[in-house]
């Protein structure tokens, strides 16, 4: 089983993010989006049932080195970083049509992809992907069983669940709860640096959209401490709650 898993670096949203014009600050703090590493863990455990390899693959400047080298500690067998400039500012499109670009030169029976990136809130290459190679997609998976060449799946949807079936090839974006985490040990981390990363530079022509204008939204939530000892901190409350609407008299 060939397997193929497209991973971002993105900020890291537990952190301010720091913002540059209408880029992300490099001086922010980056690490591999959350889903994907979700993607990389279903990958090897694809690979750990049915045998095969597992290439992870990005597109980014110089830091994004980083995201891959986690997705080799997590058990993907090679790397390839598609390295752009620093102005990585680019649309799911054109990020879909470069990532497609290389995956026609590699052998593949499946395409794992997060469910989206935390940085856009956007899930849409692993669809995009599909679309160029004519293949089914299953977006949202919390459940993946593969029997030779035929695949079933389950997705979340708005009333909640749905069962899906389809042939390889095909392209999977996995989401929270499809499988659980371990903390990487030591070993693999080192391990990791010993694997093959293949540096491709790439230059990025087609843009199909432009940001205009970004920033950071100020956070609106005011903070209330109540004084006073429990009784009166608890007298407070609700005075607030009742004003408010929460509680009625």
């Amino acid at each position: 089983m060939n397997i193929i898993v497209c991973v971002k670096q993105v900020p890291d949203i537990e952190k301010p993010v720091k913002i540059a014009g209408k880029v992300i600050d490099e001086s922010s703090d980056f690490v591999l989006n959350p889903l994907d590493e979700h993607a990389i863990q279903q990958a090897v455990i694809v690979k750990e049932k049915l045998g095969g390899k597992i290439i992870v693959l990005t597109l980014g400047p110089e830091r994004a080195k980083q995201a891959l080298l986690r997705c080799l500690a997590r058990g993907a067998d090679e790397a390839i970083h598609l390295k752009t400039d620093n102005d990585c500012n680019f649309d799911s499109t054109a990020v879909s049509v470069i990532l497609a670009e290389k995956i026609k030169t590699l052998p593949f029976d499946i395409i794992f992809f997060g469910g989206k990136a935390v940085d856009t809130n956007s899930g849409d290459c692993g669809v995009q992907v599909a679309k160029i190679f004519g293949i089914p997609c299953i977006p949202e998976i919390i459940k993946l069983e593969i029997d030779n060449e035929k695949v079933v799946a389950v997705r979340q949807v708005d009333n909640g669940e749905e069962m899906v079936e389809c042939s390889l090839q095909a392209v999977f974006t996995c989401q929270k709860g499809i499988n659980e985490l371990s903390i990487l040990p030591l070993p693999k981390i080192m391990q990791a640096k010993r694997k093959p990363l293949k540096v491709e530079d790439v230059c990025v022509n087609n843009r199909f959209s432009e940001i205009i204008d970004l920033e950071v939204l100020p956070n609106k939530r005011g903070g209330l401490i109540l004084e006073g000892n429990p009784e009166e901190q608890v007298k407070r409350l609700v005075e607030i709650f009742k004003k408010q609407g929460i509680l009625r008299e």
